[in-house]
């Protein structure tokens, strides 16, 4: 049993290593990718948004065309993306909250990183490899796959329990002791955070399918959706109005996405990171206004809703390291550094370890 099991993980290590070391290279690079994105942009000023409505007509003069959608990006609620449709298809405009300037314009569905975009294609890639829905298949399968590999060798490397044995083949003369010795110890210290990043990261690629199962069996609050229609809908509620209407439900939160109202989702839709919420930046608190009235159509609130949803809001935050601060993302960061590191070792004992059987074949 022991044989076979060391035999499934040495072959799907061979198979899907390059691919598992190219997830782990970029997941590593993109955990701090917002702090760097604010650091690069932020200017000096205050810490107000202007009205959303000179923000949208600003950034839509900018851009050329109607912008549809405001919607931060980072933990700076001052940086925000403008969505609008250009002649390639939706583009961004990054702008400044506070006066309406425009910082970068990205291309967010471009197959090549290009200047400040490259952080967002890097985004795609490592989500669902530049495929859509396709890709977060692959991902989510191939993350699966991965799940039992690291249960198999640590496992195999005794738990925790031999760590010092571990250590000790780091330290021996023959060079492929050594790496095996290195692959075990990094085995054993990096797979525990790696287990608990994966199967987060295999819920967020088949979140989509996960929570229909959800809904029907643990109570999960699927997300509102409103009903498209043949025509615009009477708008006459500003953006700003509308805003006041979403901070007056919840109060001291901040503007993490307006969609403005259209034929196809003719309500403001707005996300909402509230001071209490578990998520860094990206809040999930929603709010469906109507654009005619300013009546609430829908309310969720990420504090008080279903226990389904509470957990699966929070899983985003633990794979990414956020629900444990500066020193959570530094966990991920150096967990997501130890898929190569375990792809290397083990694809190079693996080789040299047929080489030298293949020698022994010959003599």
């Amino acid at each position: 049993m022991k044989r076979q099991l060391l035999r499934v993980h040495t072959w799907l290590g061979i198979a899907l290593g390059i691919f598992w070391a190219l997830q782990g290279l970029s997941g590593a690079t993109l955990v701090f990718n917002r702090d760097l994105q604010d650091a690069a942009l932020a200017r000096p000023g205050g810490a107000r948004l202007v009205p959303l409505d000179k923000l949208i007509a600003r950034s839509s003069a900018a851009a050329g065309a109607k912008v549809t959608k405001l919607e931060s990006f980072g933990p700076n609620p001052m940086l925000l993306l403008a969505y609008y449709q250009g002649a390639q298809g939706e583009q961004t405009l990054v702008i400044d909250g506070r006066n309406g300037a425009v910082l970068d314009r990205r291309d967010p569905g471009g197959m090549l990183p290009a200047g400040g975009a490259a952080w967002g294609w890097l985004l795609r890639l490592h989500e669902s490899l530049l495929l859509g829905d396709s890709g977060l298949l692959i991902v989510g399968t191939s993350g699966s796959f991965l799940f039992a590999s690291l249960l198999i060798g640590l496992w195999n490397a005794g738990w925790f329990a031999k760590w010092r044995a571990a250590a000790r083949m780091t330290r021996l003369p023959a060079e492929r002791a050594r790496l095996m010795g290195w692959h075990r110890l990094v085995g054993i210290v990096a797979v525990p955070a790696l287990l608990v990043m994966v199967s987060a990261g295999i819920y967020l690629a088949f979140a989509p399918q996960l929570r229909a199962v959800l809904a029907s069996t643990a109570g999960y609050r699927p997300a509102y959706k409103a009903k498209s229609q043949d025509r615009p809908p009477a708008i006459r509620l500003s953006a700003e109005q509308a805003y006041t209407v979403a901070r007056t439900r919840f109060p001291g939160s901040t503007l993490v996405r307006i969609a403005l109202p259209s034929a196809k989702s003719p309500v403001y839709f707005f996300r909402l990171l509230q001071p209490d919420d578990s998520r860094r930046w990206a809040g999930t608190s929603t709010l469906a206004i109507d654009p005619a009235n300013g009546a609430i159509v829908d309310a969720y609130d990420s504090r008080s809703g279903p226990l389904a949803n509470r957990l699966t809001d929070a899983i985003y935050s633990v794979h990414t390291g956020d629900v444990g601060g500066v020193v959570g993302r530094l966990l991920v960061m150096l967990a997501g550094l130890a898929l190569p590191t375990l792809a290397v070792t083990g694809a190079i004992t693996w080789f040299r370890k047929r080489r030298v059987r293949a020698g022994r074949a010959i003599a």
